[in-house]
């Protein structure tokens, strides 16, 4: 046992208990199972993870929230396979063939934006999803062209300049600091002695290795539901959308770029890099934007999504009850 830096009292020690959750990312509440250890206070219950403690507490929040998106993902999908083809769908938000079929059979990671979009579409369909296909299938209007011509905040300084000015300024300074003494500098010999101590290390932990395989692959699926691949090949469709979308994004009815953020799932990097042309979006992120933008409506509904999973839904009780959601017919 040690002592509690609240209470004072001498009893802090691992204990599993029941009910316990915690905020992650955009849930409120995610559970936490009953019999994760966590070093808590007996007297005052003040809980005081340690480094190893929080590195798993870190793993199962990820796998629970993963687990939630999924299902909430299925539960928008079975909503919206009553008024469409599950192919159809994909053709619309542009998305690979046979996705959402993984995605109902609990394989694959949803993105945040996808169960946004996905839910709006459930909720509208299906005058909804004609919004979509008019987007897609007709050409930009002359007062969309106008918009996106308009005159945008004009850059100043560091930003104003090209990557090969940035790179340039980068590699000045490092030469400066060599020049003063001020950077370290690798020969050969230190250089191979470090990459073969960090590859070693690295090498007697498989299964880390393998698991963090799995993670990339699925994260980069997960992002390309997001932002486009930088050697994708844009059509002029793709980047006539992706302005409108940036516009679109500027229009929004929030108090600042923290809420925006917020409401589409995204962190404040992400959304600076979209507004700024630095990312394209991809067709799911650029049907979330437009729609909210049509529809001013659902922004409150959206807004308030996460708050109302006070009490997660399993994601392994995929029952008729499950797939009932607030203003069902």
């Amino acid at each position: 046992m040690t002592r509690c830096p609240a209470c004072g009292s001498l009893a802090v020690r691992p204990r599993a208990a029941a009910g316990r959750t915690r905020s992650y990312k955009v849930f409120p509440l995610l559970p936490l199972p009953d019999d994760l250890l966590i070093p808590t206070c007996r007297t005052c219950r003040s809980e005081w993870p340690d480094t190893e403690t929080q590195q798993r507490l870190g793993e199962v929040l990820r796998k629970a929230y993963e687990e939630l998106l999924r299902h909430m993902a299925w539960r928008e999908i079975e909503r919206l396979s009553l008024h469409l083809s599950l192919r159809r769908l994909e053709r619309l938000l542009g998305l690979a063939q046979g996705y959402l079929s993984r995605l109902s059979a609990g394989d694959g990671n949803p993105s945040v934006q996808l169960v946004l979009l996905l839910r709006i579409l459930a909720d509208g369909a299906p005058e909804i999803l004609t919004t979509i296909d008019r987007f897609w299938a007709l050409a930009p209007t002359e007062e969309e062209l106008e918009m996106v011509q308009e005159k945008t905040k004009q850059r100043r300084g560091f930003a104003a300049m090209d990557r090969e000015a940035h790179r340039e300024l980068a590699r000045s300074g490092g030469k400066a600091a060599h020049e003063y003494g001020l950077a370290y500098a690798f020969d050969t010999d230190t250089a191979r002695e470090a990459g073969k101590k960090g590859g070693a290390t690295m090498a007697k932990d498989r299964a880390h290795l393998a698991a963090a395989g799995r993670r990339g692959g699925l994260s980069l699926r997960t992002k390309l539901q997001i932002v486009r691949r930088a050697d994708d090949v844009l059509t002029d469709e793709d980047r006539q959308a992706a302005k409108l979308a940036r516009q679109a994004l500027k229009q929004l009815p929030v108090p600042n770029r923290g809420a925006l953020a917020r409401l589409l799932g995204l962190s404040r990097v992400m959304l600076r890099q979209l507004i700024n042309g630095e990312e394209i979006p991809a067709r799911p992120l650029v049907a979330l934007i437009l729609l909210l933008s049509q529809h001013h409506e659902v922004i409150p509904s959206l807004s308030s999504l996460w708050k109302q999973l006070d009490s997660p839904v399993q994601p392994d009780q995929r029952t008729d009850e499950a797939i009932s959601c607030p203003g069902d017919g």
